[in-house]
């Protein structure tokens, strides 16, 4: 029994692996500094498009650019095209633990249309988190129940849109051992428009707000008590009684 409650004590005092590394960015290449290296770019499969994104990691975009570019370092990601119909972008499989709480952040950057543009029906700018490792023909539909969206922009129109780098956050819960981190640009139109798209600093965490956490007096209880505890189990072995 003295053995069970030391181990139990022990955990608590060190705290689970999930405690330790909530602080790990689980994305790969969040910062694009590696380029393409760990995404997925993707385009809508369902056949009503009328272009594909083209897509850049470092050198820009020819039809317009945020300001810094990159945001930081050499890399930022960015996806361009002129067209009328369109729906792509890049996706990321990320392993999870089942049942915790994650915490998705980064910055974002997009517009579309020029000078003497005609109207559009609608544009949009997302990201999003699937549940499980999903690909283009589920992340061009829409989030089914579990998955979360994380941000998104929506316009309609006929001027120019566009908005500078910001900060995207926000948080979902695993329900599975693997969830889809995508982002989303698209237009439907009438008319032929450019639009463009830009990511960077990309992160999940575990969130330590949804983790009970033991606090500095907390962590001095449980040392005494696991020095008790120890020494009893080691005073019973040696035939030591107090």
């Amino acid at each position: 029994m003295k053995r069970v409650v030391l181990v139990f004590l022990a955990a608590l005092l060190v705290g689970s692996p999930s405690m330790v590394n909530a602080q790990v960015n689980l994305v790969a290449n969040g910062d694009f500094e590696g380029g393409a290296a760990s995404w997925t770019e993707w385009s809508s499969p369902g056949g009503w498009t009328t272009g594909v994104f083209a897509h850049d990691y470092a050198s820009g975009v020819p039809i317009w650019m945020p300001v810094p570019y990159p945001y930081a370092g050499v890399g930022s990601h960015g996806q361009h095209v002129g067209t009328n119909n369109v729906h792509g972008g890049i996706y990321q499989v990320i392993n999870v633990q089942t049942g915790m709480p994650y915490e998705v952040s980064g910055v974002w950057s997009g517009g579309i249309g020029e000078a003497g543009s005609l109207p559009f029906n609608v544009a949009w700018f997302e990201v999003t988190v699937y549940q499980g490792a999903v690909g283009a023909v589920e992340i061009d539909g829409a989030p089914g129940p579990g998955d979360v969206v994380i941000a998104k922009r929506e316009y309609t129109g006929d001027s120019i849109i566009s908005f500078g780098w910001e900060q995207f956050s926000g948080s979902f819960v695993a329900e599975q051992n693997q969830v889809t981190l995508a982002f989303k640009t698209g237009k439907v139109s009438p008319n032929w428009h450019p639009i463009a798209a830009f990511h960077d600093d990309v992160s999940l965490r575990l969130s330590l707000s949804g983790i009970p956490t033991v606090g500095p007096a907390g962590l001095v209880v449980f040392v005494v008590i696991l020095a008790a505890v120890g020494l009893a189990i080691l005073s019973k072995r040696m035939g030591i009684f107090y």
